[in-house]
């Protein structure tokens, strides 16, 4: 059983994921904002975060910058419903574990907490690197948030990248984002 604390300011997706969680065999905690969520991750010590990204006061992403330096070993998945790349390429940037787009889909959240949960010994701080200029990816698919996702992994590390695949599918667009995101 995993505590896992809840991150979002509209009531009805809280709700879903206590319920879901509650079904798991796990525990639940819910914020509405980003500065509850400090405290209880403070307090309560949760083994997963899952938090959205927009909210009033203080941003997913500003909360995440907080945790991250208070508890780099903590996973904490982003949450949104409008994803973009610069979102998704920051979010990893920034120590998020993985990024997931809403409506949520139960098994691929579940998926997602067991790789997090998994993962929790071998977690360790992420390097911040400021970001460039959004580029012209643009996408809101699963397989396109994918795409933001790996990109975002390939900035923060020192890798050289292999794009392959069939003319006109945007290799050298997905290059120059990686170029322009990373250092």
């Amino acid at each position: 059983m995993a505590r896992v604390l809840v991150v979002d300011d509209e009531k009805a997706i809280c709700d879903a994921f206590r319920a879901f969680l509650t079904l798991s065999g796990h525990e639940s905690s819910i914020a509405s904002n980003g500065k509850d969520a400090i405290d209880l991750v403070r307090l309560q010590r949760p083994d997963v975060v899952f938090l959205d990204v927009q909210m009033p006061g203080m941003t997913g992403l500003e909360a995440l910058k907080i945790l991250q330096r208070e508890r780099a070993d903590l996973p904490v998945i982003i949450m949104t419903a409008y994803g973009t790349m610069q979102t998704a390429i920051e979010a990893v940037r920034e120590g998020a574990f993985d990024y997931v787009t809403k409506p949520v889909d139960l098994d691929q959240i579940r998926i997602t907490l067991r790789r997090a949960l998994d993962a929790r010994p071998a977690a360790g701080a992420t390097k911040t690197v400021p970001l460039a200029e959004p580029g012209t990816l643009i996408g809101n698919s699963a397989a396109m948030q994918e795409v933001f996702k790996l990109i975002g992994l390939l900035t923060t590390n020192d890798f050289t990248v292999l794009l392959t695949g069939e003319s006109g599918v945007g290799k050298e667009v997905v290059a120059q984002a990686i170029h322009n995101h990373s250092d």
